[in-house]
């Protein structure tokens, strides 16, 4: 609600406290815009092809490596933003644990040079479906719903968000942006 933003803003403001950085939320629904669906797909597959990379799913079954190849794509992507620090292996490992049971291999997009990563997407499955017209808590049919997944996909979920997404410095430039939002 734009007018409880704007109330706590003011708060906030009124305590001393000013914005660093501005951040933006974007929706996108698949079919919505066809032309450009395909010039961002035909794009991204030029990209990918002009730079000789790859792009492909998490494998579960290998887990840990491909936590620890993400980590070091995120710890390189965001070295310079001013509000990150860099992560450890455990820290990181700890926070995937949390995570791993709505991790869908396909909704995690690798985007490799060489077999090595250099850029990534992570999307998780939108549980604010799930809360829609409820009391907002995890009540034991909840938790049955997201136990009761079938090959990753929760019934009455038809979205996802954007949880990270990043790309090596030398990559910078040269249209991965372009490729994990064709991924997307």
């Amino acid at each position: 609600d734009p007018a409880i933003a704007d109330s706590v803003g003011y708060s906030l403001r009124a305590c001393g406290y000013q914005p660093v950085f501005e951040m933006a939320c974007y929706s996108w629904r698949a079919g919505e815009r066809p032309d450009i669906e395909d010039r961002l797909l035909t794009a991204g597959d030029q990209i990918v092809a002009r730079l000789g990379l790859r792009v492909r799913s998490a494998d579960m079954s290998r887990y840990a490596a491909e936590l620890e190849g993400l980590r070091q794509v995120y710890a390189r992507s965001f070295a310079t933003h001013p509000e990150l620090v860099p992560i450890s292996a455990q820290v990181f490992a700890t926070q995937a644990a949390d995570i791993r049971p709505l991790v869908d291999p396909d909704l995690v997009r690798i985007i490799e040079k060489d077999g090595q990563p250099v850029g990534f997407a992570l999307l998780l499955p939108n549980l604010n479906e799930l809360f829609r017209g409820g009391t907002g808590r995890v009540t034991p049919a909840l938790m049955l719903r997201l136990l009761a997944r079938r090959d990753h996909y929760l019934r009455g979920i038809r979205s996802a968000v954007v949880v990270m997404a990043g790309a090596v410095p030398e990559y910078e430039g040269k249209g991965l942006g372009r490729v994990i939002a064709a991924e997307l």
